[in-house]
C-alpha cells in the first residue's frame, strides 16, 4: 500500500513540484489498485462489510452530506468500472478521505457494491452519534475551510497538469482519465466555494480592519486558505485601490523600532575583537542589532547555525563573523591578546589549513561575494577565489586559496569526486538556504547530507552556517542543518520597506504591455519628483533599452500622460544631473564608450545594465548611477544579485520570465523578487525604501501577495532527483547497500520534512503508526529507484542481499552531472549509431532538452537558420525539440546572429550543457572501445567549445585574426587544395614565401591597423599544437606486445594561446580504425616544454590474427582539427618463441626426512621434520651435486630451505669456500639476513655488507656474505680474489628490471671467468616463461620450473576495477571496498591482513578511513574489536614507546603502519605485533612487499605510484605486484590465501592475464653496458673488441637476443644479424667511453685511462670522472680570475675564507650534478619543499653564479628546476653544512646518503688530481680536503666572495682579496719568502711529537704507525704497500692515519695495482 501511496500527490499546503509531476503516474496506478490489493482481503471483507460498517467509516470523513448519503453514493460508485474516480469525487482529497479510500473502500469495492443501496442506519449508530455529539450536520466553518483549501489546491495541481492537453485530440486512456479528474475536482472546488461565507476572489480585504493601529503581522497567509481569512488584521494603513486598467495594493512600511534595538543590543567591535581579526571589519564600529544577537554564538562557538532574517538585515557580516572565528581557530589569524593561540597552533600543526567554502545561489552573487570578501581578506594575506562554471582553478591555485566562493552545483560536483579539495572544507556557508524549496534545492540537500555523513564517519569538524530570508518552518531547516536557529522578523530590517503590488486588469496582450509601461512611468515620475533614484528591473537584455524607450515615448505624448494624471513636466526628469561634481569627468568617458545605447540614453538621464554589455560599459553605468549623474537605471536581475547598487525606489516591470529549461514563460521566482526588493532603500541615506511590483494579471497579483507574506512550509524537492543523487553516492562508494542508502536519506531535508509532515509526501497515517522511523517506506522507495538504475545499466543492484556496486555508466552520469535516465538511453543508442550525424542526433535528443519547445512565431527564423547555418543535415523534424536543438547548435558553431529573444535563451541553455553531455558520450565511447565514435564526440566537443567547424574552416580561427583574412585562407583552400584537410592546408603556408602568404591573406607588408603580417600568420601556424610521434613495438610474449610511444611537441608554445598546459588524447586503434586498444590523456606542461613524453602500452595479440598494423592517433583535447595519425607496422615483428617447460610435481615421491642432510647440519633446521614435496624433488640436485641449478617456483613453495641445502653442500665439500647471497631488494636482503643470522650465527659467520664500508678482513673471515649487487660490485672492484664457491641469487627474475641489471653483470662476469675459477650458481625465481635461457646462461646441469598450481597454499584472487582518471579520488573510492573485503574474507581477528598502498600519505589516509568505516559499521556489536587482539593496558604500554604520532593513533585501533618514514624501532615493533596477531591489519607501502611476512588476506590498493621526475603516476613493476600477491596465505595455518587486487579499470584485463601466466623476463643489460665494459677493461679482463663481444655472449642478454630479437632492435634472429648487432653495440659503447676519456687505444689493445680507473675504483658512472675533472679545472680558472694571477699554486693553502667558501660551493655543486645522484628520490610535493628550502640557503641552484650574494643580484629560484634530483642534492649539501632544519625525516636520511656519496666522489677527485697526467690541478687536493672537512664539521667560515662582477669575467680581484699582494700576486722577488712562510705554517700544523724533526725522521715514525694499521688489513702485503704509501707527503700520511676508511680504500687500490702488475708479468 505504501508503495502506491508514494506516487500520490501531497494534499495540503504549498505542494512540491516533484509531486505535481508524479500525479499522472498516481492516476495510472489507481486503475490497477483492485487487482493488486483485493486478494488478501476478500474473505475478510465478506465477514465484515455491512451497511453499519460503511456508515461508521463515512462518519470519519467530514463533508457536506450525512454519512448515510455518502454511503449510498459510495455503493453506487463501487458498481462503476471507474469507481476510483467517482470515489475520489465523493470523498475529497483530505487526509482522512484518502486513508478511507486507499485502506478501506478500494480493497473492498466488490463487497460494497453488493450492499443494498436503500437502508436506514441502525439505532445503535444514531444513539452513538447523539451521545458523542457528532450528529451529521453541515460542516463547521473550520471543516468547510479545510475542505475548500484541499479541493482548491488539488484542482489547481490537476489543472496545471492538463494544460498541455487543452485543445488537443486526446487518445490515451490515462489522459482521458486525467481530464475527467480535473473536471470533477474543479466542480467540487466550485461547490465548496459557493458555501463559503466569504468569496475568496472578490473580497480579499473585506474582513480586515485597515485602520487598526496595532502592529503589522510579520507575514500574511496565502489567498484561498482558511488561515488567510482568520487573521485578525492587515498591516495598518494598507490600501486597496481599483484604477482604470489595474488594481493596486499598497502596504506601508511597518513602524520601526530599529533605533531602540540598536541602542539596546549593539556590540562594539573594539571591545570584543583586536588584532587582525578587527581589521576584517574595518569601517564598522558597531554591529547592528541582528548581528549583535548572534555575535556570541557566531564568533565564540564552532557550532552550526541558521540565521533567518529579512533581506538587507546584514547577514553578510554574520558570515564574516564566522569566517573570523574560523581563521582564529585554524590559527591563520589571531587576536593580539588571544590566550589560546598557542594551543590552537598545536591543535592544527599536524594538518593543513581548512578552507572556507561560501555557496552562493547564483554566479553573479558569487562574483559579488568574491569581491567583498577579497577586499577584506586580501590585506591580511588571504586569498579569495571564485570557483564556478565560468571560472576554473588549477590544483595549486585551489590548494593555496583560503576562501572558495562557489555555486551549489559546482560544489556538488567537487564533493562527488572527493579528493583533497572536498575534504579541506572547515567552514561551509550556504547563502539563501531557502532555495531548498526550489528546483535546485535538491543540490543543497545533497551537499549538506554528504557533509554530515563525512563529518560523522571521519570524525572531523566542519561548521555549517546557513543564511536565509524569513522562513515559515525554520525549525525544520535548522534540524536538517543540525544547527541552532536565530530567527528575526521584519523589525530588524535597517530600512523599513514600503511595498506596492500592482496587477493589470486589461485583457489583450498589447494593452497589458502598454498599461504596465504607463503605470511604471507614473511611479517612476512620482519617485523622481521626490528626489529619489529609481531602479527598473526587466527580464531580458533587449527589454532594458526597449523599456526605457517606451517610457520616453509615453513621456513625450501628452495624451498618454493625461491618462495617468501627468503633464509635460514629466520630461524634465529625463536628463542627466548637469550640476553634479562628477558630470564632466564621466561625460567624457561616456563619449569614449563603444555602446551607442549608453551614449544616447545618457543624454536623457537614463542607463541600462545587463550581462551582455562590455565590462567597461557596465562599470561606467554603475559609476554614473552611484554618483547621481543619471537617476534612472533599467537593468536585469544580474544587477540585483551581482552588484551592490541600491536605490530608494525599485520597480519590477513585469513578472514573466522565459525559462529555457522548461521552454516557456514562467513567473518570476519569489527568491528573485525578494532579492530585488532588497535593493530598495539605502541605509546611509533613506528612512524607508520603496518596492513596486507590476504584474500582468490580477491572478498574478494575488499569487505574489500570498508568496511574499505566506507561512506555507517549504517542502523538499529531493524525490524528483533522487535517482541522480543516489547514483552519485553509489559512485562515491558512500552507499554500497540498501541499508546504507536508507541511512544516507536520513541526512536529507526530504527525510526531515517527511517525518514532520508525512501527509505532504503521500504517506498515510497508518504507515506512520506501523513504521515510526519510515525506514520500511524508504526501503520501498529506494528499491524502486535502484531497480531503475540497475535496468538502465548505471549500477548493479542485488535485490536479495541489498548490495549495490557502481559501474562505468553511473560514474559518467555522476561526474558529468547528466541525468541518469537520459544517459542510459543515450548509452543504448550509441551501440547502434556511428558518425558525426549520430553524435549530433544523440546530443540534441537529450531528454533534458525536451522543454525547448518550438513556437509558431519561431519557425520562420529556424527555417532560415537551417538553410544558412547548418552544414550537417538536420534529420529530426523542426517541430520536435531535437530538430530545433540541432539547428540552434549548428547556428551557434557557425557564429550566426540570432534575432529572437527566446531562441537566444534556448541557445544559451543548450550550449551550457552541450559540451558536458558530449564529454559524457566521449567517456562512454572510450570505455566501450568505439574508436570512430570517440573521435566524433571529441571533435563535436571542441567544435562547440571553440565555435569552429572541423571541415571547411581553418584551424587558424583559434587565433586573433580578422575575419576577412580567415575567409581568404579558407577560400584559397577550397579553390586550390580542396582535397587536403584544413590542418594540412594551414601547415602548407609554412612552405610559402612570406610575401606570398601576405598576398594570400590579403595583408599589407606593413601589417595594417593590427600589425598583422604574413610572418605573423606563419608564426601562428607554428603555434598549432601538434605532436610528433615515434612508436616502437616490443614483443613481450606470444600474446602480448609493448608499444612505446614517444611524443614530442612540434609547435611553439605561447602562453596566450596554450596557457600552462595542453592536453591530448592518445588512441591506439586497430587496422580498421574501429576499435581502441588503449586510450590515455597526455598532458604537456609549459615548464616541461619541449621535453618529450613517453608512454608504454600493453596490447594483447594473437599470433594467428596479428593485425598488419596499428594506428597511433593523437588528438588535441581543446583545439579543433589538430590531430596526427601514425601507422605502426607489424610486418617485421617477430614474436618470441613460447614453449615454457614446466616441471610437474611428483606426487608419488616420498617426503624425505630432514635428517637426509646429514649430521650436524640437520640441527640447523630443528623446526622441520621432513621436507615438503618440492624440496624432496629437488634435494638430489641441490645437495648431492655441485652443478649450477635454476629453481623457479611460486613464493611460499619452500625455496628458502632449498637455498640452505646448497649451503650445507658447500660446507661439506668445500669448507673453506664462501657463499655469496645476492638479493636485488634491500628489504628482502634484511629479512633473509635476520633469519640466517638466527639459524647459522652460532656455527658460521654470516656477514651483511654495509653500503659504505667493506672491511676486507671481515670478508675474508666470513662464511656467508650477504649483500646487494651494487655492494658486491664495489667489493669485487677492490678485491677480485675472494674465494667465493657458491653464489645464490634470490629473486633472479628481477634482472629484467633496472634494479637487477647489476645482478646480471655480476653473474655474467662469473660465467665469463668460469675457466679460471669454478663457481656454483643457484638461481631462485618465480615461475618462468623462459627457463631455458636462464639455465643455459649459468650452464645449469638441471633446472626446475614448477607451475603456479604447485604452491602448497591455494591462492584465490579477486580483481576489482575502479574507473576515473584522478588518482586521489580513485584511491579514496577503494577504501570502503577494502573494508568490505576484510569483513568478507578475513572476518576473524585471527586472520591477519596486509594492505599495500603507494605512499606513506596513502597509508595514513587509508588507515584513518578504515577506522571510520569500522566505527560506522552497524554489524559490529558494541565492545567488539575489529582489528585489535590484545588488552588495552598492554596496547597502551606499547603505544608509549612509539614515536610516530599517527602510528600511535592507528595502533590503538589495531592498525599498524609500515613505511620508510618510520623509525627502525617503530617498523620492527609493528611487524612483530602483526606476526604475533596482536594487531590484525597492517597498511604498508609497496616497497615493503619484499620484507614482510605472509598474511591470510592481501589487499593491493592501486598499482600506480607518483613519479616526480615525469610528474605523473606510473605503474608498479609487475614483479612487485606479483610479490604482493604471493604474500597471501600463511604456511601450515591457512587453507588458502586471498588477494584482492584493486586497480584502474583499464588495467584490470591486463593484470588478470599477466598474473595468471608465468613470468617472462627480458634483459636490461644494454642500459649499463658502457659501465660494465669500462670496469672489466680497468681490471684487465677485456682488452679488445672481440673480448667485449665474448663477454656479452656470456650474458643472459645474449640468450634473450636470440629468442626475442625484435625486442632489442635486431632485424633478424640469424647468427650474422646477431654478430653484426653485437659488433655495433660494442663499438658504440667504446665510442662513449672514449668521449669521456675512460679508455684509450694502444695499438690493437684497449687500455684504461686515469678517468676510467677512477670510475672503476670508486664504482662511478663512466661519465662522472670527466665531469669532476672539468669542474676542477673551471674552479681553478675561477680562482685565478679572482686573484688576478695564473700562478696560484704557491698560495692555494692560504686562500682567504671567502675564496675557500666559493670553491667549496662550486665543488659541491659540480658533485651534485654528476650521474651519481640522478636516482636521488624525488617524492610527491618535494618540489614545493625544495623551493621553500632554497629560500633559506646561501647558494643558488643555478650555475655558474651559485655563490653570488643578494647584494649583486636578486635571488631567484626557478620552480621548474625543483623537480631535479641534482638540485635537491645541492640543497641537501647546503642544509647539511648550515645545519638548517630539514623539512622531514626523509630529507635527513637523504642528506646523510648524499654526504656519504660525496666523500667517495671527493676521494675520486683526489685520485684524479694526484695523477701526474693532471699535474695542472695537483694542488687542488688541498681544496678537496677543505671540502671534506666542511662536510665532517658541518661548519664553514664563509659562503663565498661578494664580487661586483660575474664570476667568470676576467677582472681584477675584489678589494677584499688584495690585502697582501705578496701572497696573492707572486713575483720573482717574493717567491722565496712565500715558500718560507709556507714551511713555517706547515710546521705549526704538525703534531707536537713531530715538530722539530727532520723529514726522514718524520717518515720513519709515520711509516711505523702506518705499517701497524696496514698489517691489520693486508698482513701478507703490508711491507710493500707501506713502501708505496710512504711516497706521499707528511700531511697526506697524517690524513690516512686519522681516517681509517680512507686508508683502507688506499690499501685496496694498492692491492689491485699489485695484482694487475703480477698478472702482467
Amino acid at each position: 500500500m505504501d508503495a502506491l501511496l508514494e506516487k500520490a500527490p501531497p494534499l495540503r499546503g504549498q505542494l512540491p513540484p516533484s509531486f505535481i509531476s508524479s500525479y499522472r503516474e498516481f492516476i495510472n496506478v489507481l486503475s490497477s489498485l483492485e487487482e493488486t490489493l483485493k486478494l488478501n482481503t476478500v474473505k475478510e471483507a465478506e465477514n465484515k462489510i455491512t451497511q453499519n460498517w460503511l456508515v461508521e467509516k463515512c462518519q470519519q470523513v467530514s463533508g457536506l452530506m450525512t454519512p448515510a448519503d455518502m454511503a449510498k453514493l459510495i455503493i453506487e460508485a463501487c458498481k462503476s468500472s471507474d469507481f476510483e474516480t467517482k470515489l475520489f469525487e465523493i470523498l475529497g482529497g483530505d487526509e482522512a478521505s484518502m486513508n478511507l479510500l486507499f485502506e478501506e473502500i478500494a480493497p473492498n469495492a466488490t463487497s460494497i457494491a453488493e450492499l443494498p443501496p436503500d437502508f436506514v442506519p441502525t439505532t445503535e449508530n444514531k444513539s452513538t452519534s447523539e451521545n458523542n455529539g457528532t450528529v451529521p450536520t453541515m460542516p463547521t466553518s473550520d471543516a468547510l475551510w479545510k475542505e475548500y483549501e484541499e479541493a482548491a489546491n488539488l484542482a489547481a495541481i490537476v489543472r496545471e497538469e492538463t494544460k498541455h492537453l487543452e485543445g488537443q485530440a486526446v487518445t490515451k486512456a490515462s489522459d482521458k482519465l486525467l481530464l475527467k479528474q480535473a473536471k470533477a475536482l474543479a466542480k467540487r472546488a466550485a461547490q465548496l466555494k459557493a458555501k463559503l461565507p466569504i468569496d475568496p476572489d472578490n473580497s480579499i480585504f473585506d474582513s480586515y480592519n485597515f485602520e487598526s493601529s496595532q502592529q503589522q503581522p510579520s507575514t500574511l497567509a496565502p489567498a484561498g486558505t482558511k488561515q488567510y481569512y482568520q487573521q485578525h488584521q492587515f498591516p495598518a494603513g494598507t490600501q486597496r485601490t481599483d484604477y482604470d486598467g489595474y488594481e493596486l495594493v499598497h502596504i506601508p512600511p511597518p513602524i520601526s523600532n530599529y533605533k531602540k534595538l540598536a541602542e539596546k543590543d549593539s556590540v562594539t567591535l573594539d571591545d570584543v575583537m583586536t588584532g587582525n581579526l578587527r581589521r576584517l571589519f574595518s569601517g564598522v564600529k558597531k554591529l547592528n542589532p541582528m548581528q549583535s544577537k548572534v555575535f556570541e554564538f557566531a564568533f565564540r562557538s564552532r557550532g552550526n547555525m541558521l540565521v533567518c532574517a529579512p533581506t538587507g538585515a546584514g547577514k553578510t557580516n554574520v558570515a564574516m563573523l564566522t569566517v573570523a572565528a574560523h581563521l582564529r581557530d585554524e590559527n591563520i589569524l589571531a587576536e593580539s591578546n588571544d590566550p589560546l593561540a598557542e594551543y590552537r597552533h598545536k591543535m592544527n600543526s599536524t594538518g593543513g589549513r581548512k578552507k572556507i567554502v561560501y555557496v552562493a545561489p547564483m554566479k553573479a552573487l558569487a562574483a559579488e561575494v568574491t569581491g567583498k570578501f577579497g577586499q577584506k581578506l586580501k590585506p591580511l594575506g588571504l586569498t579569495v577565489r571564485e570557483f564556478t562554471g565560468d571560472t576554473q582553478l588549477s590544483k595549486s591555485e585551489a590548494e593555496v586559496t583560503d576562501v572558495l566562493v562557489t555555486t551549489p552545483e559546482k560544489w556538488d560536483v567537487v564533493t562527488r569526486k572527493g579528493g583533497a579539495l572536498a575534504e579541506s572544507c572547515g567552514l561551509l556557508i550556504v547563502d539563501e538556504v531557502h532555495l531548498l524549496a526550489e528546483e535546485r534545492g535538491s543540490v543543497i540537500e545533497s551537499i549538506i547530507a554528504r557533509l554530515h555523513r563525512y563529518v560523522e564517519t571521519s570524525q572531523t569538524l566542519c561548521r555549517i552556517v546557513g543564511l536565509s530570508a524569513t522562513l515559515p518552518n525554520y525549525e525544520d531547516v535548522a534540524n536538517f542543518l543540525k544547527a541552532r536557529c536565530f530567527y528575526f522578523g521584519p523589525e530588524y530590517r535597517p530600512v523599513p520597506l514600503e511595498q506596492t503590488f500592482i496587477g493589470v486588469t486589461d485583457k489583450s496582450w498589447m494593452m497589458k504591455e502598454k498599461r504596465m509601461n504607463m503605470v511604471c512611468l507614473k511611479n517612476l515620475v512620482d519617485s523622481l519628483n521626490r528626489g529619489y533614484q529609481v531602479l527598473i528591473f526587466v527580464h531580458s537584455r533587449k527589454a532594458t533599452s526597449g523599456t526605457l524607450n517606451d517610457l520616453l515615448g509615453i513621456a513625450r505624448n501628452p495624451k498618454e500622460l493625461a491618462m495617468i494624471d501627468l503633464d509635460s513636466s514629466a520630461m524634465d526628469h529625463f536628463s542627466p544631473d548637469y550640476d553634479s561634481d562628477q558630470y564632466s569627468r564621466l561625460e567624457s568617458r561616456v563619449r569614449e564608450s563603444r555602446s551607442r545605447e549608453v551614449q544616447n540614453l545618457f543624454q536623457t538621464g537614463m542607463g541600462i545594465h545587463h550581462a551582455g554589455m562590455l565590462r567597461s560599459d557596465r562599470t561606467l553605468t554603475e559609476e554614473l548611477f552611484a554618483s547621481g549623474v543619471i537617476r534612472i537605471l533599467c537593468c536585469t536581475a544580474t544587477l540585483a544579485w551581482g552588484v551592490n547598487l541600491p536605490a530608494h525606489t525599485v520597480i519590477i516591470r513585469g513578472t514573466g520570465v522565459y525559462n529555457a529549461e522548461k521552454g516557456k514563460m514562467v513567473e518570476l521566482g519569489i527568491l528573485d523578487v525578494q532579492q530585488i526588493f532588497g535593493r530598495a532603500g539605502r541605509p546611509q541615506f533613506d528612512k524607508s525604501g520603496e518596492a513596486i511590483l507590476i504584474t500582468s494579471s490580477q491572478e498574478n497579483l494575488n499569487h505574489y501577495l500570498s508568496l511574499m507574506v505566506s507561512r506555507v512550509p517549504i517542502e523538499s524537492g529531493f524525490f524528483k532527483n533522487l535517482a541522480d543523487h543516489l547514483n552519485a553516492e553509489i559512485v562515491a562508494s558512500t552507499v554500497t547497500s540498501l541499508s546504507e542508502a536508507i541511512k544516507w536519506l536520513h541526512y536529507t531535508y526530504y527525510y526531515t520534512r517527511m517525518m514532520k509532515s508525512p501527509i505532504s509526501y503521500a504517506i498515510p497515517q497508518k504507515t506512520v503508526d506501523n513504521d515510526p522511523s519510515l525506514d520500511m517506506h524508504l526501503r520501498e522507495v529506494l528499491d524502486r529507484v535502484l531497480q531503475g538504475l540497475d535496468e538502465g545499466g548505471l549500477c548493479k543492484y542485488h535485490r536479495e542481499s541489498g548490495k549495490i556496486s557502481k559501474n562505468d555508466l553511473g560514474r559518467v552520469a555522476s561526474y558529468y552531472y547528466v541525468q541518469t535516465e537520459a544517459l542510459g538511453i543515450m548509452a543504448r543508442e550509441l551501440a547502434t549509431r556511428s558518425g558525426y550525424e549520430a553524435v549530433l542526433d544523440l546530443l540534441c535528443g537529450y531528454t533534458g532538452f525536451e522543454n525547448v519547445r518550438v513556437r509558431s512565431e519561431e519557425l520562420q527564423e529556424i527555417d532560415l537558420l537551417k538553410e544558412k547555418s547548418c552544414p550537417i543535415d538536420v534529420t529530426a523534424p523542426l517541430e520536435e525539440y531535437s530538430g530545433k536543438c540541432c539547428v540552434l547548435l549548428q547556428a551557434y558553431i557557425s557564429r550566426t546572429n540570432i534575432k529572437s529573444f527566446t531562441l537566444i535563451s534556448d541557445t544559451n541553455f543548450l550550449i551550457s550543457s552541450a559540451e558536458r553531455i558530449t564529454r559524457a558520450l566521449l567517456d562512454i565511447c572510450l570505455l566501450r572501445k568505439y574508436a570512430h565514435l570517440a573521435r566524433c564526440c571529441l571533435t563535436w566537443c571542441n567544435a562547440v567549445n571553440r565555435r569552429i567547424w572541423w571541415f571547411g574552416q581553418t584551424p587558424l580561427r583559434h587565433f586573433d585574426i580578422p575575419q576577412h583574412t580567415l575567409i581568404a585562407i579558407e577560400t584559397h583552400h577550397q579553390h586550390y587544395d580542396s582535397f587536403s584537410s584544413p590542418l594540412d592546408h594551414a601547415l602548407s603556408l609554412l612552405d610559402m614565401p612570406v610575401d606570398e602568404v601576405s598576398s594570400l591573406c590579403k595583408l599589407s607588408s606593413k601589417g595594417g591597423k593590427r600589425g598583422l603580417t604574413g610572418q605573423k600568420i606563419m608564426n601562428m601556424v607554428r603555434m598549432i599544437p601538434l605532436l610528433g610521434v615515434e612508436a616502437t613495438l616490443f614483443p613481450l610474449t606470444q600474446s602480448m606486445i609493448r608499444l612505446n610511444v614517444k611524443m614530442s611537441p612540434e609547435f611553439e608554445w605561447s602562453a596566450k594561446y596554450h596557457g600552462f598546459s595542453q592536453a591530448f588524447w592518445l588512441l591506439v586503434e586497430d587496422e580498421n580504425n574501429e576499435r581502441i586498444y588503449h586510450h590515455e590523456n597526455v598532458l604537456l606542461t609549459k615548464h616541461k616544454y619541449p621535453a618529450s613524453v613517453q608512454v608504454d602500452v600493453i596490447i594483447p595479440v594473437f599470433q594467428t590474427s596479428l593485425p598488419s598494423e596499428f594506428y597511433v592517433r593523437l588528438m588535441s583535447d581543446s583545439w579543433v582539427g589538430c590531430e596526427t595519425l601514425t601507422p605502426v607496422s607489424t610486418k617485421n615483428l617477430i614474436l618470441p618463441a613460447y614453449s615454457p617447460q614446466f616441471t610437474s610435481m611428483d606426487t608419488d615421491l616420498n617426503l624425505l626426512p630432514i635428517r637426509s642432510i646429514g649430521a650436524p647440519y640437520y640441527t640447523f633446521c630443528a623446526e622441520y621434520t621432513t621436507f615438503n614435496r618440492l624440496q624432496s624433488q629437488v634435494f638430489d640436485s641441490l645437495h648431492n651435486s655441485d652443478k649450477s641449478i635454476l629453481l623457479a617456483a611460486p613464493s611460499g613453495s619452500g625455496k628458502s630451505l632449498c637455498m640452505e641445502m646448497a649451503i650445507f653442500r658447500l660446507m661439506k665439500t668445500q669448507p673453506s669456500g664462501k657463499c655469496l647471497y645476492l638479493a636485488p631488494v634491500q628489504d628482502l636482503l634484511q629479512a633473509r639476513y635476520r633469519k640466517w643470522k638466527r639459524r647459522f650465527g652460532r656455527n658460521l659467520k654470516v656477514m651483511k655488507l654495509n653500503e659504505s664500508n667493506f672491511n676486507s678482513k671481515d670478508i675474508d673471515e666470513s662464511d656467508i656474505i650477504m649483500c646487494m649487487p651494487t655492494q658486491w660490485e664495489a667489493v669485487y672492484r677492490h678485491n677480485c680474489d675472494i674465494d667465493v664457491r657458491l653464489i645464490i641469487v634470490d629473486a633472479a627474475h628481477l634482472i629484467g628490471e633496472d634494479r637487477g641489471v647489476r645482478m646480471e653483470a655480476l653473474i655474467t662476469r662469473a660465467v665469463y671467468r668460469s675457466s679460471e675459477q669454478k663457481v656454483r650458481i643457484v638461481l631462485l625465481t618465480e615461475t618462468l616463461a623462459n627457463p631455458t635461457e636462464f639455465a643455459e646462461w649459468i650452464h645449469a646441469g638441471n633446472f626446475f620450473n614448477f607451475p603456479a598450481i604447485s604452491r602448497p597454499i591455494k591462492l584465490v584472487s579477486h580483481i576489482q576495477g575502479f574507473p576515473g582518471r584522478h588518482y586521489v579520488p580513485k584511491m579514496n573510492s577503494m577504501n570502503k571496498p577494502a573494508y568490505a573485503s576484510i569483513r568478507e574474507y578475513a572476518s576473524s581477528v585471527e586472520k591477519p591482513v596486509v594492505i599495500f598502498v603507494s605512499s606513506r600519505a596513502q597509508a595514513r589516509l587509508t588507515a584513518l578511513d578504515l577506522i571510520s568505516h569500522a566505527a560506522s559499521d552497524e554489524t559490529i556489536l558494541p565492545g567488539d574489536r575489529v582489528f585489535l587482539n590484545c588488552d588495552d593496558e598492554y596496547m597502551q604500554s606499547v603505544i608509549e614507546t612509539v614515536s610516530d604520532k599517527v602510528l600511535k593513533h592507528t595502533l590503538s585501533f589495531g592498525i599498524g603502519l609500515h613505511h620508510n618514514a618510520l623509525s627502525k624501532c617503530d617498523r620492527e615493533l609493528v611487524e612483530n605485533m602483526h606476526i604475533n596477531g596482536e594487531i590484525k591489519l597492517l597498511v604498508a607501502t609497496s616497497r615493503s612487499a619484499w620484507g614482510l611476512h605472509n598474511s591470510s588476506l592481501v589487499i593491493i590498493k592501486g598499482t600506480e605510484q607518483f613519479d616526480a621526475a615525469s610528474r605523473r603516476y606510473v605503474d608498479y613493476p609487475i614483479s612487485d605486484v606479483l610479490q604482493m600477491c604471493l604474500l597471501a596465505g600463511r604456511a601450515c595455518r591457512d587453507e588458502e590465501g586471498v588477494v584482492t587486487l584493486m586497480v584502474s579499470e583499464d588495467k584490470k584485463a591486463f593484470l588478470k592475464r599477466f598474473i595468471s601466466e608465468p613470468f617472462s623476463v627480458e634483459s636490461c643489460l644494454s642500459k649499463l653496458t658502457s659501465e660494465f665494459l669500462n670496469s672489466d677493461i680497468a681490471n684487465g679482463n677485456i682488452s679488445s673488441l672481440s673480448d667485449a663481444v665474448r663477454w656479452i655472449k656470456c650474458s643472459f642478454f645474449y640468450r634473450r637476443l636470440k629468442q626475442n630479437p625484435t625486442f632489442y632492435g635486431v632485424d633478424g634472429a640469424d647468427e650474422a644479424s646477431l654478430n653484426a648487432y653485437l659488433q655495433k653495440m660494442v663499438q658504440t659503447n667504446f665510442h662513449s667511453l672514449r668521449d669521456f676519456e675512460c679508455i684509450a687505444d694502444s695499438g690493437s689493445q684497449i687500455v684504461s685511462t686515469v678517468l676510467g680507473r677512477a670510475a672503476h675504483k670508486f664504482c662511478l658512472d663512466f661519465r662522472t670522472p670527466k665531469q669532476l675533472l672539468t669542474a676542477v679545472q673551471e674552479i681553478m680558472e675561477d680562482i685565478s680570475r679572482w686573484l688576478g694571477t695564473e700562478g696560484i699554486g704557491l698560495a692555494i693553502d692560504k686562500l682567504p675564507s671567502d675564496i675557500v667558501g666559493a670553491v667549496v660551493g662550486k665543488l659541491l655543486h659540480a658533485i651534485s650534478e654528476t650521474p651519481t645522484f640522478a636516482d636521488l628520490p624525488i617524492r610527491y610535493e618535494d618540489d614545493q619543499l625544495n623551493l621553500r628550502l632554497a629560500e633559506k640557503l646561501p647558494w643558488r641552484t643555478q650555475s655558474p653564479d651559485i655563490v653570488m650574494n643578494d647584494r649583486q643580484k636578486k635571488r631567484k629560484h626557478s620552480h621548474d628546476m625543483m623537480n631535479s634530483p641534482h638540485v635537491k642534492c645541492f640543497l641537501l649539501f647546503q642544509a647539511y653544512i648550515s645545519q638548517t632544519k630539514m623539512p622531514s625525516r626523509d630529507y635527513s636520511n637523504d642528506a646523510s646518503h648524499v654526504v656519504n656519496k660525496a666523500m667517495v666522489l671527493l676521494d675520486a677527485t683526489d685520485f684524479i688530481c694526484s695523477n701526474p697526467v693532471h699535474n695542472n690541478v695537483a694542488h687542488f687536493i688541498y681544496l678537496t680536503e677543505r671540502t671534506r672537512q666542511v662536510l665532517r664539521d658541518k661548519k664553514i667560515s664563509s659562503y663565498g666572495p661578494v664580487p661586483k662582477h660575474p664570476i667568470n669575467s676576467r677582472t681584477s680581484a675584489p678589494k677584499a682579496l688584495k690585502k697582501d699582494t705578496a701572497v696573492f700576486k707572486p713575483s720573482s722577488s717574493r717567491i722565496k719568502s712565500s715558500q718560507e712562510e709556507k714551511v713555517t705554517s706547515e710546521r705549526n700544523q704538525l703534531p707536537p711529537d713531530l715538530i722539530g724533526l727532520s723529514q726522514e725522521e718524520r717518515k720513519k715514525i709515520l711509516g711505523g704507525r702506518l705499517f701497524k694499521m696496514i698489517k691489520k688489513i693486508q698482513p701478507s702485503r703490508a711491507p710493500k704497500i707501506t713502501g708505496m704509501l710512504l711516497e706521499m707527503g707528511d700531511f697526506a700520511l697524517l690524513h690516512l692515519l686519522e681516517n681509517p676508511d680512507v686508508l683502507e680504500s688506499k690499501v685496496m687500490e694498492a692491492v689491485s695495482l699489485l695484482g694487475t702488475h703480477q698478472r702482467t708479468k
